[in-house]
């Protein structure tokens, strides 16, 4: 289950699986499916928390949400 939660300054993304075990950086293989999302999370936000419980573990975080195409760092679409 994946929830989002936005306010004025951030987006909160939370994901829920089975698993008890800590995520972990894996290597990467495009050949291969997973081991992606741990790395991208940690490219993206800028604040991770990991819950574990008795139906496993969610892992949430918070991405700053910048307002307008500057704030994010995005050209304009002539150039500028």
């Amino acid at each position: 289950m994946q929830h989002r939660i936005h306010t004025a300054a951030a987006v909160r993304l939370g994901h829920h699986n089975a698993s008890r075990l800590p995520p972990r950086p894996r290597p990467t293989d495009a050949t291969k499916p997973g081991g992606f999302g741990w790395h991208l999370g940690q490219e993206l936000s800028v604040d991770a928390r990991v819950q574990i419980h008795s139906a496993g573990k969610t892992v949430t975080r918070d991405r700053a949400v910048s307002h307008g195409r500057q704030a994010a760092g995005l050209k304009s679409r002539d150039g500028c």
